[in-house]
């Protein structure tokens, strides 16, 4: 998959990075997304770019982060999505797919923001 792995961290979270734990800390959002769930007492948060090492996210990466959060018991039900969200759409190859995998949440579970994104469990209320 030439978009590049999503590998797990235990730090701040750079694109195509996840991580565990209670604070999600991003590193620099510009035109990304990061995907947050809830995992037990936890959060897992996803970070995606738009472009990979060669590629642009695709169907195959979305499905990667299905892999990702059914591994880890992600509550699906409580996805909200942050970052730049106005970059992302049907003209991203697997935005649909993505938008499909998270059981399309409802706008007023996406927040549009930028910079470093710290993200605690009372931004999911």
């Amino acid at each position: 998959m030439a978009y590049g792995t999503i590998k797990e961290v235990t730090s701040d979270i750079a694109e195509r990075e996840y991580g565990i734990a209670r604070t999600i800390k991003t590193t620099a959002v510009t035109s990304c997304m990061i995907i947050v769930c809830p995992v037990g007492t936890k959060l897992l948060g996803i970070h995606l770019s738009i472009f990979g090492e060669t590629d642009i996210f695709g169907p195959a990466d979305a499905d990667r982060v299905q892999e990702i959060l059914r591994q880890h018991g992600a509550d699906l039900s409580k996805v909200h999505i942050f970052g730049e969200l106005d970059f992302w759409g049907g003209e991203i190859a697997g935005y649909d797919r993505l938008m499909e995998v998270l059981g399309h949440p409802g706008t007023h579970r996406q927040h549009q923001r930028s910079g470093t994104l710290t993200i605690t469990a009372a931004d999911l209320t």
